[in-house]
């Protein structure tokens, strides 16, 4: 049986009518802004959050993909790159918390925004290039060897 969730904002999925009735299955499917999240703009808007909340006997289930294009700089060239970041969450969680801390929950709803920016931020690579080829930046002169030549020696 499927249920339509209240809806307080498109960041939030009330959850508390579905904690109290078993074998109920909300499903979502949301493009949401992480503007009051991500403070240095990381993230394009907007991100997409798509997932399944199911109660089966009191045990509730908080399943969910997020993908979101992330903005960044390539480690050799410094040339600005957008980069495809997925994450997949799949935890238990009560009224007030997760199992995991993987989604943010509190008094039955789930702050969608907060749990998509926690998810994909910890995807984000730690060295990202534009390319596995990325020549780089001339170490002497400053010049984007993928671009010119230089007469550097």
């Amino acid at each position: 049986m499927n249920y339509n969730a209240d809806v307080l904002d498109n960041s939030f999925l009330d959850l508390t009518d579905l904690f109290r009735s078993e074998d109920f299955t909300v499903d979502f499917d949301r493009e949401i802004s992480l503007e009051e999240i991500d403070l240095s703009k990381e993230f394009e808007i907007p991100v997409n959050i798509k997932g399944t909340v199911k109660n089966s006997l009191g045990i509730i289930s908080f399943k969910a993909q997020i993908k979101g294009i992330h903005k960044c700089i390539c480690a050799r060239c410094a040339e600005d790159i957008k980069l495809l970041i997925e994450s997949k969450i799949d935890t238990l969680i009560t009224l007030s918390e997760s199992k995991d801390d993987s989604v943010s929950i509190e008094n039955g709803t789930v702050d969608l925004a907060k749990t998509a920016y926690d998810a994909l931020s910890l995807e984000i690579p730690m060295v990202v290039l534009c390319d596995e080829s990325c020549k780089g930046l001339c170490p002497k002169c400053g010049i984007n060897l993928n671009n010119h030549q230089c007469n550097c020696v």
